[in-house]
C-alpha cells in the first residue's frame, strides 16, 4: 500500500493518507493541544510581523537613499516585495487555515497553496538571477557595465511570471492525483536546480576573489588599475553578502523538501501525532523565517544599508515620541481649560 500526502503537507492540520488501489480516503486530523495552539499562534504572528516590518524597511531604505538605487539592487527590492507577500498574505492564511482546520478543496486553502508556492519560487528565482548577475559583474566587468536597465526589468518580470504560472498550476496536481510526479518536479525546480546554479556561480566568484587577493595572474587580476580593483572588491563584498543570503535560504528550505519527499514516498517513516504536527509547524517556521532574516543580513553586511536602517528606525522612534508628547500636551491643556 503506497501512501501519499498533499505536496504542501506542512501547511495545514489535515494530513491525507490515500491508497492508490482503493477508493477510500481515510483522513487523519491532527489537532493541537491548547498549549501548542497558543505557542503556534503567538510565534506565527510575531514572525509575520517581523517579516513585513523588516522588508518594508528595506524598501523604504532604497526609496529614501539615492546611493542604494543601483541596478544591482533592483533584484533586492523585488526580493523584499516577495518576502512581504509571505508575511502579509501566506502566513496569515496559514494561521487561519491551521486554526480553523479548513479541509482540502476549500477556495481559501487553494489560494493559500498557490500563494505559498508563488512566494517560495519567486524568492529562489530571484536568488538564482542575483548569483548569475554577480558572477557576470566580477568575471565580465565590461559586459556587466553595458547591461541595460531593461535587462533587469525583464529578468525580474520573468521570475514573477514563471513563479505565478507554476503556482496557478499547483492545485491541479492534487485534482489529477499527480503528487508522485509533482513532488520531485517541484523539488528539482524550486530547490535542486537553483542550488546547483547558485553554488556554481558563487564558487566562481570565490575563485576570482582568491586570485585577486593573492595577486596572481588571472582573468580579473591582470593589469587592473587601483580604481578597478577597488570597484571589484566592492562587488566581491556584495557577492559575499548575497552568498550568506542564499545559504540561509537553502538551509531554511531543506527541511521542507526533505519532509515533502518523505511524506510522498515513505509516509510511515514520519513520526506519529503529536510529534508530526510539531514537526510540520517547525518546518513551516523554518522556511518562513528566511523571509525575516534577509533584511538583517543586508543591514549587518552593507554599511550604507546599516546606516539607512538606523536612520529610519530613529525617525520612527522620534515620531512616536513627538506623537506621545503632543497627545500628552493636548491632554494637559484640556485639563487646564476644564479647571478654568
Amino acid at each position: 500500500m503506497a501512501h501519499k500526502v498533499n505536496h504542501n503537507l506542512s501547511t495545514v492540520n489535515i494530513i491525507e493518507k490515500q491508497t492508490l488501489n482503493k477508493s477510500e480516503t481515510p483522513v487523519v486530523k491532527l489537532l493541537r493541544s491548547e498549549v501548542d495552539t497558543f505557542v503556534f499562534v503567538i510565534f506565527s504572528v510575531v514572525l509575520a510581523f517581523a517579516i513585513v516590518l523588516g522588508n518594508s524597511i528595506v524598501m523604504a531604505a532604497f526609496k529614501h537613499n539615492r546611493k542604494l538605487r543601483k541596478r544591482s539592487n533592483m533584484f533586492l527590492i523585488s526580493l523584499a516585495c516577495s518576502d512581504c507577500i509571505v508575511g502579509a498574505a501566506s502566513m496569515p492564511l496559514w494561521i487561519c487555515i491551521s486554526g480553523l482546520g479548513i479541509d482540502k478543496g476549500e477556495v481559501l486553502y487553494a489560494l493559500f497553496i498557490s500563494l505559498d508556492v508563488f512566494s517560495a519560487l519567486t524568492s529562489v528565482f530571484h536568488l538564482t538571477a542575483i548569483s548569475v548577475e554577480r558572477y557576470v559583474s566580477i568575471s565580465r566587468p565590461f559586459l556587466y557595465q553595458r547591461l541595460p536597465v531593461q535587462f533587469y526589468i525583464g529578468t525580474i518580470t520573468s521570475a514573477w511570471v514563471f513563479a505565478a504560472l507554476i503556482a496557478l498550476l499547483t492545485p491541479l496536481q492534487s485534482f489529477f492525483k499527480l503528487q508522485r510526479l509533482y513532488a520531485p518536479s517541484f523539488t528539482t525546480v524550486g530547490f535542486i536546480a537553483p542550488l546547483v546554479i547558485i553554488s556554481s556561480m558563487y564558487a566562481g566568484i570565490f575563485r576570482i576573489a582568491r586570485s585577486l587577493n593573492r595577486h596572481t595572474p588571472g582573468i580579473t587580476a591582470r593589469k587592473m588599475s587601483c580604481k578597478e580593483k577597488s570597484h571589484l572588491k566592492k562587488e566581491i563584498k556584495l557577492a559575499m553578502t548575497l552568498t550568506v543570503v542564499s545559504a540561509f535560504f537553502f538551509a531554511a528550505w531543506l527541511p521542507f523538501y526533505v519532509l515533502l519527499m518523505t511524506a510522498v514516498y515513505c509516509f510511515r517513516c514520519l513520526p506519529q501525532y503529536p510529534g508530526l504536527q510539531r514537526l510540520v509547524d517547525f518546518v513551516k517556521w523554518m522556511h518562513y523565517s528566511n523571509s525575516a532574516v534577509n533584511p538583517f543580513i543586508y543591514a549587518f553586511r552593507d554599511p550604507e544599508m546599516k546606516r539607512e536602517f538606523v536612520e529610519l528606525l530613529q525617525v520612527k522612534k522620534h515620531s512616536r515620541k513627538l506623537s506621545f508628547r503632543s497627545s500628552r500636551d493636548g491632554g494637559t491643556s484640556t485639563n487646564k481649560i476644564q479647571d478654568v
